[in-house]
């Protein structure tokens, strides 16, 4: 027979020399019995154990792989924001390296048409009483450089554009521009417009957009001989 205290409780036993005896099993309740008796309700209770923890242990593997997955998130925005960042600073870089060469490019150039041997200056003055005024310093070697200021804003689809007025009173462009909100303007052009013959005056005319190839719009500053 089963110890007492390792047997499990029946209601009936189905036979007594019955080799395996039916059992009808209301709980279980083991105790320290014989070597068999122990080792089969250990691996029970094991059994038992493993069982129960297999759910939490799932659970906890979810929840870590979440955490993991959460975490790669937030790293790969803050990669992406740190590249985006380096990206803006480095064309910022650029923009501002690109700026301070032209800069000293223009710096350059006037220094040689002031310094130039063949220099002539213009002094232009304004066909309106809006007291806008431009200077122009024409190097046939060097280029040409114009400062004005006071010049009104050109108005929408418009821009100024400086002619190199010559002997023959034929004007060649020399390029176009807009002030900035201060009234103030300047341009430099480097090399010098090709023009047949001694320039001996230069005007400045309101244009369409872009600039025409001959004079067309309202003469705001002149220098003629």
């Amino acid at each position: 027979r089963w110890p007492r205290c390792a047997v499990p409780q029946v209601d009936q036993w189905a036979g007594e020399r019955h080799p395996e005896p039916a059992l009808v099993l209301k709980k279980h309740r083991w105790c320290s019995a014989g070597p068999h008796e122990t080792g089969l309700g250990r691996a029970m209770m094991e059994g038992s154990a493993l069982i129960g923890i297999a759910p939490w242990a799932g659970g906890r593997l979810n929840d870590a792989a979440g955490r993991v997955a959460s975490t790669e998130q937030q790293m790969l925005a803050t990669s992406r924001l740190a590249n985006d960042e380096v990206r803006a600073s480095r064309d910022d870089a650029n923009k501002q390296i690109a700026e301070a060469r032209q800069l000293a490019q223009r710096a350059e150039s006037v220094s040689a048409v002031l310094t130039a041997p063949d220099l002539i200056r213009f002094n232009l003055t304004s066909t309106l009483a809006d007291g806008s005024s431009a200077q122009v310093l024409w190097s046939r070697t060097r280029g040409v450089v114009m400062s004005g200021s006071r010049l009104p804003g050109p108005g929408p689809e418009k821009t100024y554009q400086l002619w190199l007025v010559t002997g023959s009173q034929s004007s060649v462009s020399a390029g176009v521009f807009v002030p900035d909100a201060t009234g103030r303007a300047n341009l430099v052009v480097d090399p010098a417009p090709k023009v047949a013959g001694p320039v001996v005056g230069a005007a400045i005319t309101l244009e369409p957009a872009g600039g025409r190839p001959a004079p067309s719009g309202q003469m705001l500053l002149t220098r003629f001989p």
